[in-house]
């Protein structure tokens, strides 16, 4: 079965068969990703006496703003996908981390990484989005 037959339903918890379909997605985006920048990878530093031309310390710094925040949302980005493989692995997969209701098909489709169905994305505050992007993320908190 492929990702494109998958038919998308926005109450359903996808099957075995679609988890499988979903899991080879959520795999094949953790390698693009990881053949971006590996996971602790050093970022160089700039150090201000290496260039005393002051153009050329603002574009390296400006260089390396933008090499560590690349870094910072790869990393966020394979911890969302390694929490969601953790969720298959243990069975709550497609079950929001917030009111334990189904996801969905459709919004899984669209992001097989996701943690929340529609509604209770839209509740939370984005620092409460970060939380949840740990394997850990499944069990359920109080609201």
């Amino acid at each position: 079965m492929a990702l494109a037959n998958l038919r998308a339903s926005s109450e359903e918890i996808p099957s075995f068969e679609e988890q499988e379909v979903l899991r080879r997605a959520l795999e094949r985006q953790m390698e693009l990703l990881l053949g971006r920048r590996k996971p602790g990878e050093p970022v160089h530093v700039v150090d201000p006496e290496d260039n005393k031309n002051e153009a050329d310390q603002v574009t390296r710094l400006m260089e390396q703003n933008a090499a560590i925040s690349l870094s910072n949302h790869t990393a966020h980005q394979l911890r969302k996908i390694r929490a969601a493989l953790t969720r298959m692995e243990n069975g709550r997969y497609g079950v929001c981390a917030e009111c334990e209701k189904a996801i969905g098909k459709a919004r899984l489709l669209a992001n097989p990484a996701s943690t929340f169905c529609l509604y209770c994305q839209s509740r939370l505050s984005p620092s409460d989005w970060i939380s949840f992007s740990s394997p850990s993320e499944y069990s359920h908190r109080s609201a």
